[in-house]
């Protein structure tokens, strides 16, 4: 779990885009995966109806693997 934290940490994954081949085709298209790394700040971006959009299907995708995510949204990921 330790390793996927570490591998998924913002700051991490920003400094590993910048060693992988496909970083020049992002930049090349002007396109970036990462933004600022703000909890939350995906609600600048999606409009409402892209929200319900993605949550209906985040929904239909957890019932079809068996996953119940609801169980960690309460919670808050210790540092």
């Amino acid at each position: 779990m330790k390793r996927v934290v570490d591998h998924t940490d913002f700051n991490n994954m920003k400094e590993y885009m910048k060693t992988v081949t496909q970083r020049d085709v992002f930049l090349r298209e002007n396109r970036h995966w990462q933004r600022k790394g703000i909890v939350g700040d995906w609600k600048s971006n999606f409009t409402v109806a892209q929200d319900e959009k993605f949550k209906e299907w985040e929904q239909r995708k957890c019932k079809e693997y068996g996953i119940d995510f609801m169980q960690y949204y309460t919670k808050t990921p210790k540092k």
